[in-house]
């Protein structure tokens, strides 16, 4: 991330007020954080929410695998990619976490998950003052 911040950037931000923050891995390290809210959407164990989502090297395959695992035959349908497409993810992926984020995910429990995120609320809620 650092890298990619001094090539867009040349190394110095435009003014002392703006952020910007790279996620490293991928969003889907934040929508795992929230591991009840996920558990209880993608209708699966807690157990199987991994507990440091921002270790993992690739969420988004998590996800689907969490999803893979979903007793919701609908929701399985949706975000899991048909065997014979090259996509990593069904066609109804993007609206489904869409829902998920609108209304299940919890901020809190995942900033308590995952140390990038809460950084990152930190940093925005730093510009507030």
């Amino acid at each position: 991330a650092p890298e990619l911040v001094e090539a867009w950037l040349g190394g110095s931000l435009p003014d002392k007020r703006f952020q910007i923050r790279v996620a490293v891995r991928e969003i889907e390290a934040w929508l795992l954080a929230s591991r009840q809210s996920m558990a209880s959407f993608l209708r699966v164990g807690l157990q199987r929410v991994p507990g440091q989502p921002d270790d993992l090297p690739d969420p988004k395959r998590t996800l689907v695998h969490l999803a893979r695992l979903s007793r919701d035959r609908n929701l399985r349908d949706e975000i899991v990619a048909r065997d014979r497409t090259r996509s990593s993810v069904g066609i109804g992926y993007n609206s489904r976490m869409a829902e998920f984020v609108r209304t299940t995910w919890n901020l809190a429990e995942a900033r308590s998950n995952s140390p990038s995120l809460e950084r990152c609320v930190r940093a925005l809620e730093s510009m507030q003052a």
